[in-house]
């Protein structure tokens, strides 16, 4: 679909409401129409949560994102952070990074070599999870045998982060990552981050996290509640080390400005960021 030139037109909303009044859609709606006599550019109409409209011209794929650009403003940020450039993508983990499912804290009895334990044991390993049904599961710790351990052995010992892989898509902050310690894994309620050799990149790379700029990014990526490696696509990699181009001892709202000056933002750029910032955390209502 992405490549199809007989789509003439379409219109998409941000808030599902705006069609269907009431019914919420995770993510939007949008409706289009298809021409066997049209062959090209669309017309494409985007209508944002507090009810803008933008029409833009143009071919569906921007031939650089295997997504749609919804909002054509976002454009011009994109092509600054994810071009000709390391992706943070490259040291996010795929789903199921140790190997160990999300049920393990719900159904501990289908996993026998894993001895679940609420409190350390000779020779464990800590692991983070989630127990509880959906609407009331929380996040939560226990120790395993590291027999059970089939991914990324080599990152057990190292600092790394640990992701969640869902929340609304609606939402611009995501849940609050967790800094993994060295002899700590996850389930797969959790997409790894890393590993790091050190404390200190771990933690900076923590910082990167927290600021709008990467926020941003990640939410620009996003379609669904489900996050994966790929929705990391739009934000590009740093060195988190103390010879890094950004100074990472200084505040998130320093470090948002160091990372607009370094991919030369404009006015107008950093203008839309606020806006976009502004207009999810209402929508999170």
């Amino acid at each position: 679909m992405m490549e199809d030139k007989h789509i003439a037109s379409i219109y998409d909303y941000e808030d599902s409401g705006e069609c269907f009044n009431g019914q919420h859609i995770d993510g939007g709606i949008c409706y289009f129409l298809w021409s066997n006599k049209h062959n090209g550019k669309l017309r494409y109409t985007y209508i944002s949560t507090n009810k803008e409209f933008f029409v833009s011209t143009r071919f569906l794929s921007d031939g650089n994102s295997d997504i749609v650009i919804r909002d054509n403003r976002r454009q011009s940020i994109i092509a600054k952070t994810s071009t000709n450039c390391s992706l943070f993508k490259e040291i996010v983990s795929l789903t199921q990074p140790f190997g160990i499912r999300k049920d393990l804290f719900n159904s501990p009895e289908r996993y026998p070599l894993s001895n679940l334990q609420s409190e350390p044991f000779y020779g464990c390993v800590k692991i983070y999870g989630v127990k509880g049904i959906k609407g009331g599961a929380r996040r939560t710790i226990g120790y395993i045998s590291p027999r059970i351990i089939t991914k990324n052995k080599a990152a057990v010992n190292k600092y790394k982060l640990f992701f969640t892989t869902s929340y609304s898509t609606n939402a611009f902050n995501p849940p609050e990552t967790i800094i993994g310690e060295q002899n700590s894994v996850c389930t797969e309620t959790f997409l790894l981050i890393g590993p790091f050799d050190t404390e200190i990149e771990q933690k900076n790379c923590y910082k990167y996290i927290c600021t709008n700029f990467f926020k941003t990014l990640l939410f620009f990526g996003r379609g669904t509640m489900q996050v994966s490696q790929d929705v990391f696509r739009f934000i590009p990699l740093q060195d988190f080390s103390n010879q890094s181009d950004i100074n990472w001892h200084k505040s998130i709202l320093e470090i948002d400005n160091q990372l607009y000056l370094k991919y030369s933002f404009t006015k107008e750029e950093i203008l839309f960021i606020g806006k976009s910032l502004l207009s999810a955390k209402n929508g999170q209502g």
